[in-house]
């Protein structure tokens, strides 16, 4: 018996893989790029008046989304309370309470309020990438009475890409060590922030400035490069964004950028993509 194959069947599973795999992509370069949500936590540097006053403000009682608290408001509040007769006792003449009572209360209050701020941060966190947008995650913080944590200053970018001239971009690096190798790597993508399906094969070069041609105008590139140094018997752990360890002991060549980019991620470190549209 001949059986037949049913060649539009599998054309269209496979049709409905590649926009699977195409959607986990985008959810992927989503988390990538949305900045990291943060919880400010309480602190022994807050006074006892806003310690006691911002742990009266939480409520997570009937949220939606933060339905298992590791301490209830009613446990917090009591205890902040708590903290507040201590503190009007050990100011009060006479007074009624110790400064060791305020200092422990104090503890008590700061763990309980920490614990739920870490606790309200992982589902911030969820929310957000669940709905692929960080408002979402930051509407959870703030009807729960905490407080966004600033995120750190990010570092300057010294990696840039423009394209000045149809079909064609330029790349210019900060310098990192007199010697040193660059591995430059890119491809097309639909819209900014996102990552690449398919790179080119990367571009490997000894200079801070390289010219890359044969793009194709009015489409969206990505671009990335990790940069190569010589060992100096560092972990890799210790490595620093956009900084790479090698096994070279000699001067930086082609060859040891190559040999570096086969090895593995352990070898360099990926600086962010840009994104540019070519002219």
């Amino acid at each position: 018996m001949v059986k037949h194959i049913n060649n539009n069947k599998i054309t269209n599973k496979m049709k409905t893989l590649k926009e699977k795999i195409h959607r986990l992509m985008v959810m992927v370069s989503i988390i990538k790029n949305m900045p990291l949500l943060g919880v400010r936590l309480a602190s022994k540097r807050w006074n006892t008046l806003v310690l006691a006053d911002n742990a009266q403000q939480i409520h997570t009682n009937g949220d939606p989304l933060a339905t298992a608290p590791p301490v209830t408001d009613a446990v917090l509040h009591t205890a902040a309370s708590t903290l507040m007769t201590y503190y009007d006792g050990y100011k009060a003449t006479p007074q009624t309470a110790s400064k060791s009572q305020v200092t422990q209360q104090r503890n008590i209050v700061i763990n309980m309020y920490n614990k739920d701020a870490l606790y309200i941060q992982s589902v911030s966190r969820d929310a957000a990438i669940a709905a692929g947008d960080i408002s979402n995650g930051v509407a959870v913080v703030t009807r729960c009475g905490f407080k966004i944590k600033k995120p750190s200053p990010k570092p300057p970018k010294y990696f840039k890409v423009v394209s000045n001239s149809p079909g064609s971009v330029d790349i210019t690096s900060r310098a990192v060590a007199k010697d040193a190798g660059y591995i430059r790597e890119y491809g097309i993508v639909s819209a900014k922030d996102l990552v690449p399906e398919n790179t080119e094969y990367p571009v490997f070069s000894l200079e801070v400035s390289i010219h890359i041609d044969n793009l194709e105008s009015g489409k969206i590139y990505a671009f990335r490069e990790a940069k190569i140094v010589r060992s100096r018997r560092r972990s890799a752990s210790s490595a620093t964004e956009n900084s790479v360890l090698d096994t070279a002991t000699s001067n930086i060549t082609i060859g040891a950028c190559k040999a570096a980019f086969t090895h593995g991620a352990l070898h360099y470190v990926w600086s962010d993509w840009v994104y540019v549209v070519i002219s």
